[in-house]
């Protein structure tokens, strides 16, 4: 490759690159916010596989309304876990409190 061709190459890396990246990255519109560390672990549990933070606030801020498993969905793993005892734990308490009668 010849020097002039080297160099073209060269200041293209240097100076063109990095001025494309920042227009890019500034017309994608960030913002930057404060919110507290409980917020910040609340947005947390309930961001789904392959969600950003920015995609967790548009759905939860979108108004629609919410079935029951997807209020479960969204909760941490561990409390559905204890959702899952509880909820079992109080089924046997009323089965055996009131025994169903089969209908032949």
């Amino acid at each position: 490759m010849d020097p002039m061709q080297e160099w073209k190459i060269s200041f293209l890396r240097k100076f063109y690159l990095p001025i494309v990246l920042t227009v890019y990255t500034q017309y994608m519109g960030t913002k930057t916010i404060n919110i507290k560390e409980s917020a910040y672990q609340a947005l947390k549990s309930m961001k789904r596989e392959g969600e950003s933070f920015s995609d967790v606030i548009i759905r939860l801020s979108r108004g629609e309304q919410k079935s029951v498993v997807d209020f479960v969905r969204s909760l941490p793993r561990d409390l559905k876990e204890e959702l899952v005892v509880s909820v079992t734990r109080g089924k046997q308490e009323l089965d055996e409190a009131h025994p169903r009668e089969a209908q032949l």
